[in-house]
């Protein structure tokens, strides 16, 4: 047979096995869409898949995680790096440029950004950038290779780091220029000789992801230097109280200021406190113990480990909570002597600016340093790690966290800050960042304008 008739046969044959295919599909189609279409416009929505869609729509997919795990372990579930629920923000102020009624600041002049934090203490705690790292424990958080990163860069960029609720290590006191020490819930770091290492002190009452509450560390969690440096004995488990030990009644705030005050002569003594509906009651026995700073931490704050009940509805957004806190320390403390700082969720220049204009005094960041410290190193972990594995205590790949590299991201993440914040106040007309005030700004929205005493954007200036 000659090949041309061959292929044609071929062809023709190719051809009509296609068609046969492409109706029997077309068949099979037909009678998969009746048979889907019955199933599901007939049948009781329990009976088919549609539920497990109506299922997923009224019960989002973390909190299906959640009822799975509390059915799995039979313990609280717990959360690291705050709350997924979208609070409040500062998205609706916004700042209020400089170009003729006021003119902007030429280029030339200098811009302060220096803050003092306790202006009463003889020791006050300076620094040239209104932006410090907030407390992250060792140990129960972070690693050793994590805070040494975060004490050295903030030494780079001439700002202070905060040792968190967990014990002091002897090498972060060594990279800090300047140390903020907790005054914790645990009951150790108490030996005077430690505190009298600090530039500044501060008593751990609560923070914004948490609250107050209770917390225990299995020894076998804690890294072996932790446990030493905490003095527990072999097997014990560290415990994080709800209050601390020796405070019944608030105004035993009063002698344990005091008594810090005097065992460590100078510097200035805080207070951090988790945003709360009843922060004028707070604040008040703040101002009557005499701190010289108080720490104002909203629920937007993040943890290692956090209870969700908690760190979800506990607590107020910062941008509720700090214009009531300002608002407090303007009229009870009209010296100023109380320095007010803001922390929570905050995680650039522009966010540092809008909480100094809204009345605080200085801002404290934690999860933004922590991905400063981890910048270029987390695909070291990526895709079969989260990046946190390379920056808490218990992470899998917290020995390969490059610890000069992480402080000169930090560095390089606070001096990115500092140059955009000069950039900033130069454009409001100011030049210094402490001048910056709710004149500043204007609003989008009603509710939050009223609440922040910010002019609305619609009603034009009187």
């Amino acid at each position: 047979m000659p090949l041309g008739e061959i292929l044609t046969g071929a062809l023709a044959t190719a051809l009509i096995t296609a068609l046969l295919l492409l109706a029997g599909a077309f068949l099979l189609g037909r009678a998969f869409a009746r048979l889907s279409l019955n199933h599901f416009f007939r049948a009781q929505i329990k009976n088919t898949l549609v539920e497990l869609y109506s299922s997923l729509m009224s019960t989002p997919p973390l909190e299906g995680v959640n009822i799975n795990l509390r059915a799995e372990t039979g313990r609280p579930v717990e959360r690291p790096m705050g709350s997924p629920k979208n609070f409040p923000g500062l998205d609706g102020l916004l700042f209020v440029p400089a170009q003729l009624a006021r003119l902007p600041t030429p280029e030339d002049v200098p811009v302060d950004l220096a803050t003092v934090i306790g202006p009463g203490a003889s020791r006050p705690l300076v620094l040239s950038l209104p932006v410090l790292v907030s407390g992250m424990a060792y140990g129960f958080a972070l690693s050793e290779r994590a805070k040494l990163p975060i004490a050295r860069g903030t030494r780079l960029a001439d700002t202070a780091t905060n040792s968190g609720e967990g014990p002091l290590l002897p090498a972060e006191r060594r990279e800090a220029a300047k140390l903020v020490l907790q005054y914790n819930r645990g009951g150790w770091s108490r030996d005077p000789a430690l505190l009298r290492q600090a530039d500044m002190l501060e008593i751990q009452l609560a923070q914004g992801s948490e609250a107050a509450t209770s917390r225990r560390k299995a020894a076998a969690d804690l890294p072996p230097r932790a446990r030493r440096l905490l003095g527990l004995s072999p097997g014990q488990t560290a415990l994080i109280h709800s209050r601390l030990p020796e405070m019944n009644r608030p105004a035993d705030l009063v002698p344990l200021v005091a008594w810090l005050r005097e065992t460590a002569p100078g510097i200035p003594v805080g207070v951090k406190l988790c945003a709360s509906d009843r922060l004028e009651e707070d604040l008040a026995w703040v101002l009557a113990a005499g701190a010289d700073a108080v720490t104002v931490d909203g629920a937007e704050a993040g943890t290692a480990n956090a209870p969700v009940t908690v760190s979800d509805d506990f607590g107020l957004p910062l941008v509720y909570a700090l214009p009531r806190a300002a608002r407090f320390l303007r009229e009870a403390d009209p010296l100023r002597r109380v320095t007010l700082i803001a922390s929570g969720g905050l995680r650039g220049p522009s966010d540092f600016l809008k909480v100094l204009a809204l009345g605080a005094q200085a801002v404290a960041i934690g999860t933004a340093a922590l991905m400063a410290v981890s910048h270029g190193q987390i695909t070291d972990a990526l895709p079969f790690e989260p990046p946190t594995a390379l920056v808490f205590a218990d992470g899998d790949l917290a020995q390969r966290l490059d610890v000069e590299r992480g402080a000169r991201a930090l560095a390089n993440f606070l001096e990115s800050c500092r140059q955009e914040l000069t950039l900033a106040v130069r454009a409001l007309g100011k030049t210094a960042i402490q001048a910056v005030d709710a004149s500043d700004l204007c609003c989008l929205d009603p509710d939050l304008a009223a609440l922040a005493e910010v002019r609305l954007a619609t009603v034009p200036p009187q």
